[in-house]
């Protein structure tokens, strides 16, 4: 009669855990459908099917864990007869017999928290398992097994994630069974050794074999594992023919403690785990330093790591020959360190900050296009990396003003609720990207599935709640499969959004070299898809890359049509830029692996900033997003610098032995020898100043190349200003206050001064501005007359 009560209470509370756990998951399933509904409609119904999925794996790993737990225990609670507790009653001892529905309980109880943590996770496999069901195949085989790239990317993830939910399984039984029968006697160790009852011996002998046989199929596993590079190095020279001869010697064991199990035989046993414990030694121990496995040639692994790079698209060429006349520097004025410290000053913080070109005055000129937050709220600038005004301050541009701006001004304002990095969850009026509040019922359950308490009351009816207003969470949580990069700003048409690479990445590749990835390594990394954020509406839209691969179409495919194809995207997004992380991957993986390009011994290798490359009449439409430099038989020379070209994919230049330019940090050793450079330090010093110099830059054309590099000076107080530019042809060196000195010293027209003529006139630039403070006020126009008016003071660098 006591059983019942108890029975009755452990069923609701379990009932009421479980309510909770559905109420929540409900909740949060709404929350994302209405939300998705709100920003990227077409997104709706993936992500449902992937909470869905989450779900079912979720669900799925906890009923296996728990069913194969609670099932062992009960084995050993139904293998003895009963458990005496001893129980003292005075000076007498009595020993008092367990009931048998209390035994059971307890069996169901330990193995349902047992199984609740081995099989909670499962949700995380669900990309996994989402991949593997849709396929995808390359046509291509690696030269080891004749397996397609499509195995080791889609299949082999999933048949490793679920081998070792099954070792974790099959070992927690095997430990906790033999555990529950040593403590209950099925298991002991007697005068003659170790001795067991029948069922004990039925259950774990069993066990045992399970394990042998899930060791059986990880070995068979093993030759596709070292192909992808996930074996160790002890085991990675072992033949695929050794690794499958024990797999076989293994299965055979397996079979062998089996039948022990169910018809003991001694030898039997004895014979099973020396065959296991051999092979396995002579396998892992010894073959390895015996038999050595054949390096596959580069010629035949860089096509297939190219693959899982993204660098199946290089185009390799041979760097122009030096030309007499040469050219003048290009843009890149200014480096991201250096515009960091403009542009947060006075209090602002810095959001984002990348390389773009823009309309201004009729024509494209490079800028740097950062968002930043100030105390009036969010706004855009336009940093021009081609021009200074007086004093080497940098010059920025308004939208639609054809003027030139010294100092920092708005390009454009942003509105108080743009989707930004950093934005937090808001409650506001309602419109397009906000998800209706409603009546109290809809309030709790948005309150409950985005943990958002705003939601529930002190709003009035029709506002609405503006959720993840950070736009690569937006994008994370949008899609989930892949891993969404930094949002960059980009100017679409007359808007701003934000463009997010997506990537997909795997943890083994066949012969692909491994890329350090968020502290771990990956060996297939690949931009997959892009995700426009506009930053006014928080609209989301997905579209799939030129170059995506049969993995990234395969995911497109899957994703019930809310990632477009790439024919349907903006023109203008074709012409942007690659990310920074897309150029180090990419420059990573050759330097290393199948490539051939060593890397610096000294350490110097680097990827180098965003520039526009110079094609002798002018700045070529194409933005270059980085050059890298490579090893050489020189140390102290380049071999290749990488290059990609927005619209137009990777480019691998390379010099002849005898003609590449001098590694970054042999130049910079030279350009710190000028006397005058040094007498310039010393005077910034003496002010309380400091110098900053960017990474050298490599700029390749037609006529040759040309090394730049700028120092910026840092007063005490104030903003820090071009102050000495650096430039490098061949074996020839040039340096000056701006870019156009030090090109005329390159060319031995003028000395490396300190002094710069060439630099914009301060108090001419005073005059323009007045004059175009007037011609404003006597227009009627004040707020021109009020830019004009702040342009001069900063000029003449007046409060």
């Amino acid at each position: 009669m006591r059983a019942g009560p108890a029975r009755v209470a452990a069923v609701g509370l379990a009932a009421g855990v479980g309510l909770l756990f559905a109420g929540r998951w409900i909740t949060m399933l709404l929350a994302d459908r209405w939300w998705a509904e709100a920003v990227a409609p077409g997104a709706a119904r993936f992500l449902t099917q992937w909470h869905l999925l989450e779900l079912g794996l979720e669900v799925g790993g906890l009923l296996v864990a728990g069913g194969w737990c609670v099932g062992h225990f009960l084995l050993v609670q139904r293998s003895i007869g009963g458990v005496q507790v001893p129980r003292r009653l005075g000076d007498l001892e009595i020993r008092e017999l367990v009931a048998p529905d209390t035994l059971r309980t307890g069996a169901v109880l330990a193995g349902m928290l047992l199984g609740i943590v081995l099989g909670t996770g499962g949700g995380r496999a669900a990309p996994l398992v989402a991949q593997a069901w849709h396929g995808a195949r390359y046509g291509v085989v690696d030269p080891v097994l004749g397996l397609d790239l499509g195995t080791y990317l889609v299949q082999l993830p999933l048949w490793s994630a679920a081998l070792a939910f099954a070792n974790h399984l099959m070992w927690a039984a095997l430990v906790g069974a033999a555990l529950c029968h040593f403590a209950l006697g099925g298991l002991r160790i007697g005068r003659g050794g170790l001795v067991m009852t029948d069922s004990a011996r039925l259950q774990l002998g069993l066990l045992v074999a399970g394990a042998l046989a899930l060791a059986t199929v990880g070995e068979a596993l093993a030759p596709l594992r070292t192909v992808a590079g996930l074996e160790g190095p002890a085991l990675a020279p072992l033949s695929a023919g050794a690794r499958w001869s024990v797999a076989l010697a293994w299965g055979l064991a397996a079979v062998a403690v089996g039948v022990w199990a169910v018809r003991p035989w001694p030898p039997l046993i004895l014979v099973a785990l020396g065959s296991w414990a051999g092979t396995g030694l002579l396998s892992h121990l010894v073959a390895p330093t015996m038999t050595p496995r054949e390096a596959v040639a580069p010629a035949l692994a860089r096509p297939i790591a190219a693959l899982a790079t993204g660098l199946d698209r290089l185009v390799e060429e041979r760097a122009p020959t030096e030309s007499e006349g040469g050219r003048p520097p290009g843009a890149g004025l200014w480096s991201p360190e250096a515009l960091q410290l403009i542009l947060q000053m006075n209090g602002g913080a810095l959001l984002a900050l990348t390389p773009a070109l823009l309309e201004h005055a009729g024509a494209k000129v490079p800028v740097w296009l950062a968002v930043r937050s100030t105390a009036t709220g969010p706004d855009a600038v336009a940093v021009a990396d081609d021009r200074l005004s007086a004093g080497g301050a940098p010059v920025t541009f308004r939208d639609g003003d054809p003027a030139d701006y010294p100092g920092i001004v708005s390009w454009r304002r942003l509105g108080p609720a743009a989707v930004r990095p950093g934005m937090h969850d808001t409650v506001g009026t309602i419109g397009a990207g906000g998800i209706p509040l409603g009546g109290a019922g809809r309030r709790l359950l948005l309150a409950w599935g985005t943990q958002a308490i705003g939601a529930l009351g002190g709003a009035p009816a029709d506002a609405a709640l503006w959720w993840r207003m950070g736009p690569r969470e937006r994008a994370a949580h949008l899609f989930p499969p892949a891993w969404w990069d930094e949002a960059r700003p980009f100017v679409l048409g007359d808007r701003i959004v934000w463009l997010i690479d997506g990537w997909l990445t795997v943890e083994g590749a066949p012969l692909a070299p491994a890329i350090p990835w968020e502290g771990e390594t990956r060996r297939y990394a690949r931009p997959a898809f892009q995700a426009l954020i506009d930053a006014a509406t928080g609209e989301a839209r997905f579209f799939l890359r030129e170059d995506a691969d049969p993995l990234a179409r395969a995911w497109a495919e899957r994703a019930s049509g809310m990632i477009a194809p790439a024919d349907s995207a903006p023109a203008e997004l074709r012409l942007a830029n690659h990310s920074d992380r897309s150029l180090a991957i990419q420059a990573w993986a050759l330097q290393h692996g199948a490539f051939g390009l060593e890397s610096s011994p000294d350490g110097d290798s680097a990827l180098m900033r965003p520039a526009l490359v110079w094609t002798g009449a002018g700045a070529a439409p194409e933005l270059p997003l980085g050059a890298l430099a490579t090893g050489g038989r020189s140390p102290a020379r380049l071999r290749g610098v990488l290059i990609g070209r927005a619209g137009t994919g990777l480019v691998l230049v390379r010099w002849a032995d005898g003609a590449a330019p001098p590694r970054p940090r042999a130049l910079t050793a030279m350009w710190q020898r000028f006397a005058s450079f040094e007498r310039l330090q010393d005077s910034v010093r003496g002010a309380g100043g400091v110098t900053l110099v960017s990474r050298v830059r490599y700029e390749v054309g037609p006529e040759g190349t040309l090394a730049v590099q700028v120092v910026y000076l840092a007063p005490a107080a104030g903003a820090p200003s071009v102050g000495w530019v650096n430039l490098a042809r061949i074996d020839r060196l040039g340096a000056a206050r701006t870019p156009a000195s030090a090109w005329a010293n390159l060319k031995g027209e003028s000395a490396p001064v300190v002094p710069a003529p060439d630099l914009p006139d301060a108090l001419g630039e005073a005059r323009r501005w007045a004059a175009r403070a007037d011609s404003a006020l006597r227009a009627g126009d004040l707020q021109g007359f009020g830019r004009a008016f702040e342009a001069l003071k900063r000029v003449l660098g007046t409060p």
